[in-house]
């Protein structure tokens, strides 16, 4: 009896039950090998046979990225849908939702954010500006200045523009982070005065190892400047998440999530401005 009392004192009641909310089947697809209409179709198929419900369709194209076989080589650099916002390789997005849709497959739109500087790469006022600890210099980083108006309300009318197709939904490319030096424009200054009241001097944040010139430490400035950057990144995904809503109002977003957000949350915050 005394062990049935214990195990009833430490017994956790169990939550109500409820219906999960059904997930989604997916794949998300960097390129189709069909060259053809016809092929892509039959890989369509195959994944829907498979038991997949969702394609997640890469609608973005880096320098480094394989072209789909389907597409015309237009720009080197862009987006695969139509937009004069951004250089277009191929408007291919309105075939590859039709064909997905005829076989019963939603449509993920993944897109880049702060790396689409698609056009604009020689305009260095809407570049990401990084901060070297070593040199205690400022230097321009790769992508946009997400601190920049100019900067974000492109990437709204980016957005708006591919909402302009029947997709099901936008999966935001792994870009919508800022290191643990990245973000040191004017713009992004201004931001944290306004908001903390306080002056990140760049130099304040960090703290060099005496013993390991090579090990960085960070000092409490630092985490208000990293929460601060945080929440600019979900304001900006919010704003081109409604960018689409607009368009598009039963849309569903989702975001490329680090593994240290769920292991290690202290340094998603440093390393990458993410929680």
């Amino acid at each position: 009896e005394e062990k049935l009392r214990d195990e009833k004192a430490y017994r956790t009641p169990l939550p109500a039950f409820r219906v999960p909310r059904r997930g989604l089947h997916a794949v998300q697809v960097m390129f189709f090998e069909g060259r053809t209409a016809t092929e892509v179709d039959s890989e369509l198929k195959r994944l829907k046979s498979a038991g997949v419900d969702t394609v997640i369709v890469r609608v973005f194209h880096n320098l480094d990225d394989r072209y789909y076989p389907l597409a015309r080589h237009g720009a080197k650099r862009g987006v695969y849908f139509r937009t004069n916002r951004a250089p277009v390789v191929d408007d291919i997005l309105p075939e590859i939702t039709r064909l997905s849709h005829a076989n019963g497959l939603k449509v993920f739109a993944w897109m880049t954010t702060r790396y689409a500087d698609y056009g604009v790469e020689d305009r260095g006022e809407l570049a990401c500006r990084g901060y070297g600890i070593e040199t205690g210099l400022l230097y321009r980083c790769k992508g946009l200045d997400l601190f920049n108006e100019e900067a974000v309300r492109r990437l709204e009318a980016i957005y708006s523009d591919l909402a302009d197709n029947d997709i099901d939904g936008v999966l935001f490319q792994d870009d919508l982070v800022l290191r643990h030096n990245e973000g040191f424009g004017p713009r992004a200054l201004d931001y944290f005065r306004a908001s903390s009241g306080l002056d990140p001097v760049p130099g304040s944040l960090y703290m060099r190892d005496a013993e390991d010139p090579g090990k960085v430490h960070y000092t409490k400035m630092f985490w208000k400047w990293s929460s601060a950057k945080n929440r600019r990144l979900l304001d900006v995904a919010d704003r081109l998440r409604d960018a689409v809503r607009r368009k598009r109002p039963n849309a569903l977003f989702a975001i490329n999530l680090m593994y240290e957000s769920v292991t290690d949350p202290a340094s998603a915050l440093a390393w990458l401005s993410q929680d």
